[in-house]
């Protein structure tokens, strides 16, 4: 705020954002604004003597180390989750590995003390579960930095802005802010701090319930008919810095991962690699995807690229999860979900979702008795909430070609990601993996497999082999 601004005696956001220049906190005025979306002069001056000390004094925590009291007691106070003379005086902190995802360091506070006891007129929380920009980066870190800016943005503002916002549920989000660096060689610091949702006891190895994946593609189409058929232009204006396939360079950006994951994956899984007998047995997922993959699909996969890239292009886009899997939701004993974790949020075909949700988070056998009748579902909702000429038919060949984002998710996980561990001799191929990378390989072997049972149940290959050559 500069000098010589003139604060009214009541502010609207518009107003707000503007006095606050760069230090507008989206999250403080939503918890502060009455009923007509207006706060007080002295609210806001308040709120400007916090986000002065925010900048200057209270730098984001680099690392889960960092996460100590008087940083948690900053946050709540942004949040006016606590009073100004409250801190947090203790916790039990657990951090969690890559069991808990990829892209961000994680930890759960649990037993939080205030002193004095903080006032139960400002409900704060007796445990946070938080998320922070990954220390150990497995893709470049600008491309992590743009997926947490994403999420950040999500969480403040667009999940907000959703028609039926309430029906599409999330944690409380407690704090969520982003510093980039001046120095380009520093990767930057972001910190979410959120609700921990008890729900039931589901991941990957266990599967989830078909009750919960029929309510999950009907919430998910919460999130895309209200930008169905979103293009690149309207994209920018609403969304920039989200992908979409017409970006300059997304059409070649797809094929060229394919081509060095599977360069990497096969040279490290494929027939002639240098894995000893013991690793083959564990990796045998990992080691069947590549067999079926060099076989049956990338003889046929590299030689369509054009073709390939065009059909994609023809899916109506839609803002989609990204990541949308039974592990980034909680599946709660009334029978609906909470979902997480949006860092992957781009515009792309609706379907997507949908492959990854029933090829990774249900078993083979589910899958093939009831995806038919879950994509169903998905296309009523969208048809109920507005979405026009998009036909039953057409949404069933598209989910069916989609189903390529399997063999996207193994060439990433299989491929990069694994090869990187590989040649680290770190992850799970640590000489001494922990307990953690065990779990995460149990879990990749079993994903990897269900991948490759999609692709032979669809006779997938068939699709790409029906498509154009390239000239």
């Amino acid at each position: 705020m500069g000098s010589g601004a003139s604060v009214p005696d009541v502010l609207d956001e518009a107003k707000a954002k503007e006095l606050a220049g760069d230090k507008w906190n989206q999250e403080a005025f939503d918890a502060k604004k009455d009923a007509d979306g207006n706060i007080t002069k002295a609210q806001f001056e308040e709120q400007a003597a916090n986000n002065t000390d925010t900048k200057v004094g209270q730098q984001l925590p680099a690392n889960l180390d960092e996460i100590n009291e008087d940083f948690i007691t900053f946050a709540l106070k942004g949040k006016g989750l606590i009073e100004e003379n409250v801190k947090v005086v203790s916790f039990e902190k657990t951090k969690y590995g890559r069991e808990k995802g990829y892209l961000g360091d994680k930890c759960l506070l649990e037993n939080i003390k205030y002193e004095p006891e903080a006032s139960t007129t400002t409900s704060p929380p007796n445990s946070i579960f938080v998320k922070m920009f990954p220390t150990d980066m497995v893709v470049p870190p600008g491309a992590i930095a743009s997926m947490f800016k994403k999420s950040v943005d999500f969480l403040i503002r667009a999940k907000k802005e959703l028609p039926d916002a309430n029906d599409f549920k999330i944690p409380s989000i407690y704090f969520a802010e982003m510093e980039e660096s001046d120095d380009t060689k520093l990767p930057p610091r972001c910190v979410i701090l959120m609700e921990p949702i008890k729900g039931k006891p589901i991941d990957l190895l266990t599967s989830m319930p078909i009750e919960h994946a029929i309510q999950a593609v009907k919430d998910i189409a919460i999130l895309h008919t209200p930008y169905w058929g979103f293009t690149k232009e309207q994209k920018d204006k609403t969304f920039p810095g989200y992908g979409h396939l017409d970006d300059p360079g997304a059409k070649q950006q797809t094929p060229g991962m394919f081509k060095m994951g599977s360069m990497m994956g096969l040279q490290v899984f494929g027939a002639d690699g240098p894995l000893t007998d013991e690793q083959k047995k564990d990796f045998s997922g990992y080691i069947e995807f590549w067999s079926y993959f060099g076989q049956e699909i990338w003889p046929h996969l590299q030689t369509r690229w054009s073709a390939v890239m065009n059909r994609w292009a023809s899916i109506p886009a839609a803002l989609i999860h990204g990541d949308f899997h039974v592990e980034n939701m909680f599946c709660m004993e009334d029978g609906s979900n909470v979902y997480f974790d949006f860092q992957a949020l781009n515009f792309g075909p609706g379907v997507r979702d949908l492959v990854w949700l029933l090829t990774s988070s249900l078993t083979s056998e589910a899958r093939k008795e009831h995806e038919k009748n879950i994509v169903q579902a998905y296309h009523e909702a969208l048809v109920a909430r507005g979405v026009k000429d998009y036909a039953w038919e057409n949404c069933w060949e598209d989910y069916v070609f989609m189903k390529i984002d399997g063999l996207w998710r193994g060439m990433l996980g299989a491929g990069i990601f694994a090869v990187k561990n590989f040649k680290e001799k770190s992850g799970i191929f640590a000489p001494e993996p922990t307990e953690d990378a065990i779990v995460e390989r149990k879990r990749n072997n079993l994903l990897f497999i269900q991948v490759v049972d999609d692709m032979k149940h669809s006779n997938w290959p068939d699709i790409i082999k029906a498509l154009p050559v390239d000239d």
